[in-house]
C-alpha cells in the first residue's frame, strides 16, 4: 500500500536500490484524498523505480490523480486451496456465498435485501457471508428484520480451506462492493469454478466476463436483484471447469510472478 511504500522508501533511502511497489489500496480509488494521502502517495511514486497497479482502472486513477505512470500486473490467486475440484458438487438448495470485510465499502446489507427479494422467488436459496467487522450487528438486525435468520449466515471469520470447501459447493457468489482495487474474493470464487456477480466498482471489470459472470453498476439494488435471477436460471450454462481453467491461467503464481520477474 502507499503508506508502506513511503515507509519502504524513507528506510531505503541511504541504500541506493532499486524499488518496485505494487499499488493496491482502496484509498488511492477515492474521488476525494487529503493532502496527506495525496503527499504520501506523490512522495512514494516519485521515488520508486517502478509502480505495479493491480488493475487497469487502478493503473488510470494513478495516471489521471498524480501523472505517473505504472504497470498492470494483477494480484495471485492461491490454486492450492480455491482450485477446482470436480468430485465438489453444488448442494441440493441453490446456495450463495459472498465474502468481504462487513463494512459499508462491501455493501452487504444491499446484498442481504436483495436476497431477501430473491428468497421469495427462489424458496431454496441460502446465503452465506465470510467476514467480520463493525457492520455485524446491523447486519444481524437487518437480517432478523427480514425474517429470512434461517438463510443467512453470517459466519465471521473462518479459515481459508473451510471457505475455499464452501465455495466449491456453492451455486454463486456475490459481492456488490462499492470500491475494489482489484477484487481477490472473486478470483478465488472463480478458481474454483464459481460464477460470480460483481459490482463495476474498479477492478473486477478487468475480469468479470459474461463468461464468467455478470457485471451492475455500484449501488444499483434493482440491477443485483436482475443479476442474481439471471444468474439462477442460467445456471446449468456456465462450464465451472473452464471458468476455473481460465483463471488459473491469469492469476496462478506462476503466471503473475513471471510478470513480476
Amino acid at each position: 500500500f502507499t503508506d508502506a511504500a513511503y515507509i519502504a522508501v524513507k528506510a531505503l533511502y541511504d541504500q541506493r536500490l532499486p524499488i518496485i511497489m505494487t499499488e493496491h489500496s482502496s484509498v488511492i480509488n477515492q474521488a476525494r484524498l487529503s493532502e496527506r494521502q495525496m503527499n504520501t502517495a506523490n512522495y512514494a511514486y516519485s521515488n520508486v523505480n517502478e509502480i505495479v497497479a493491480v488493475s487497469p482502472s487502478l493503473q488510470n486513477t494513478i495516471l489521471k490523480k498524480f501523472n505517473y505512470h505504472s504497470k498492470y500486473i494483477p494480484n495471485i490467486v492461491d490454486l492450492e486451496t480455491f482450485g477446482f475440484d470436480e468430485a465438489c458438487k453444488a448442494e441440493s438448495h441453490y446456495k450463495i456465498v459472498s465474502v468481504g470485510n462487513l463494512i459499508s465499502l462491501k455493501a452487504m446489507d444491499i446484498l442481504i435485501k436483495q436476497f431477501a427479494k430473491f428468497k421469495a422467488i427462489v424458496a431454496d436459496a441460502s446465503l452465506e457471508i465470510f467476514g467480520e467487522g463493525p457492520e455485524r450487528k446491523n447486519l444481524e438486525f437487518l437480517i432478523k428484520s427480514l425474517n429470512i435468520e434461517g438463510s443467512v449466515k453470517l459466519h465471521g471469520l473462518c479459515p481459508r480451506q473451510i471457505l475455499a470447501a464452501t465455495l466449491k459447493r456453492s451455486d454463486a457468489f456475490v459481492l456488490a462492493s462499492r470500491s475494489e482495487t482489484f477484487g481477490v474474493a472473486y478470483i478465488e470464487a472463480l478458481s474454483c469454478g464459481v460464477p460470480v456477480i460483481a459490482t463495476k466498482c474498479g477492478g473486477p471489470e478487468a475480469f468479470v466476463h459474461k463468461g464468467n459472470g455478470i457485471l451492475v453498476p455500484v449501488d444499483d439494488e434493482e440491477a443485483l436483484l436482475d443479476a442474481m435471477k439471471t444468474m439462477h436460471r442460467n445456471r446449468d450454462l456456465y462450464n465451472r471447469k473452464q471458468i476455473a481453467a481460465e483463471t488459473a491461467m491469469k492469476f496462478s503464481p506462476d503466471a503473475v510472478a513471471s510478470q513480476l520477474e
